[in-house]
């Protein structure tokens, strides 16, 4: 065997060597890959599980502030329901005094009116008194024999 063959046979033999490498390095690439692949996949499911699970945070977030915004409502209505009862019972006692109110000046105005007739009946007797006394002193002439 000549130098160029020994040479040729040691080039081959590399270059079988190199393709070996070759295709490991390539079949390790394709594992590193596939772990690459599946780990954007694992990344993109975390992902969207952290999402959701913000969302569901926000969610909560917000609906907790909503329970308290209707806690903090249902207080205030609970306050206006108070104020609402003490407001009628403030009616009631203003309609009770506007009642009597009206009572009073009716009954004023009737003794007003009771006050006129006494007025007018005191001047009648005065009258009828006065008439009386004439028909008295008529009587008496006629009974002193």
């Amino acid at each position: 065997m000549g130098e160029k063959e020994h040479w040729a046979n040691e080039l081959q033999q590399q270059l079988a060597s190199k393709s070996s490498d070759l295709e490991s390095l390539q079949h390790q690439l394709g594992e590193k890959e596939s772990a690459i692949a599946s780990l954007q996949q694992q990344f993109a499911t975390e992902k969207q599980n952290l999402e959701s699970q913000l969302q569901e945070t926000v969610s909560k977030s917000s609906y907790e502030a909503l329970q308290q915004e209707l806690a903090e409502k249902s207080s205030a209505i609970g306050n206006l329901q108070v104020q609402l009862t003490e407001f009628h019972s403030l009616k009631d006692q203003l309609s009770q005094s506007a009642a009597k109110q009206l009572n009073y000046e009716a009954l004023q105005q009737e003794s007003q009116e009771q006050l006129k007739t006494i007025k007018a009946l005191r001047e009648q007797l005065v009258q009828m008194q006065a008439v009386a006394g004439i028909g008295e002193a008529y009587l008496n002439k006629w009974r002193r024999p």
